[in-house]
């Protein structure tokens, strides 16, 4: 995987009922969709009660739009899967698209503009690879490969399932340590002005680790 942890979704105590497909999605979309799931970041933001509402209806049709997909896997063959799984894509990307446009209109400025550091904050180092970044800092073609060829370096396959508690721990301090190093070597490709619009878009820092997960479905 990527040098990135992977969120986990889990029940909080005295929640009986799972999360909803779309809250998966959700979750592990790195996007608006992600972040304003996050009570922390609407907090970040001075979302007002009335915003709150707003967003939370964005995010509640947009779990209907995922509706039961996860589970309708299961039930597919081999065969019918890959056609299934183009349909899903397509569909999430619909529904994203639209979840995306309310929020532009629920959220003012000042609010959007936070949002967007804190989704560059939360990719980190491989939002350097995305369109947007790349066009934004200006960064040359050989700049481009350069930091493709590093980050294609740090990935690896999934960890083994397997691993005892103290070993997780261990190869997340190892996965921390050298994406603290390809941060490194990844800054040094950047002239100064390139790494001053970095460090502006990205703005002031901001703790995603403890941050937790909203209880909305």
């Amino acid at each position: 995987m990527a040098l990135a942890l992977m969120l986990v979704v889990s029940l909080s105590p005295g929640q009986d009922q799972p999360p909803s497909p779309g809250f998966g999605y959700r979750m592990a979309n790195v996007g608006p969709l992600g972040l304003l799931s996050m009570d922390a970041v609407r907090k970040e933001l001075s979302v007002s009660d009335e915003q709150n509402k707003e967003l939370d209806d964005v995010l509640e049709k947009f779990d209907e739009a995922v509706g039961s997909f996860p589970r309708d896997l299961r039930k597919l063959t081999d065969e019918e899967r890959p056609k299934r799984m183009k349909e899903m894509r397509t569909k999430l990307r619909e529904a994203n698209k639209a979840a995306e446009e309310k929020i532009d209109k629920i959220l003012n400025p000042e609010q959007l503009a936070r949002l967007r550091q804190l989704s560059v904050q939360q990719r980190g180092i491989h939002a350097l690879i995305q369109p947007d970044v790349a066009k934004e800092l200006e960064l040359s073609q050989e700049q481009q490969d350069k930091i493709w060829k590093i980050l294609q370096g740090t990935w690896s396959q999934d960890p083994d399932k397997s691993l005892s508690a103290e070993e997780k721990r261990e190869l997340v301090a190892a996965i921390r340590e050298r994406e603290k190093n390809v941060r490194a070597d990844l800054l040094a490709l950047l002239s100064e002005k390139q790494k001053r619009k970095w460090a502006d878009m990205k703005g002031r820092d901001f703790t995603f680790l403890g941050a937790g997960r909203d209880t909305r479905r």
